[in-house]
């Protein structure tokens, strides 16, 4: 999946911590480390996604 977010340009080349729900996969959220704490950034959608709903379960069943 490619993932697309409005305010990502802003933090290229920065690393960068990725969470997502495990129940919705369409969707990751963004965070970054400052001082041994992690603040959130923004999301990013899955291009094609942006209304649909896919678990991870969902996606590694053969």
């Amino acid at each position: 999946m490619t993932y697309q977010g409005e305010h990502l340009a802003a933090y290229a080349g920065e690393s960068a911590i990725i969470r997502y729900n495990s129940r919705d996969i369409t969707t990751i959220y963004i965070y970054q480390l400052l001082e041994n704490k992690e603040v959130f950034l923004t999301r990013a959608h899955a291009m094609g996604w942006e209304t649909e709903i896919l678990s991870r379960m969902k996606l590694l069943k053969p």
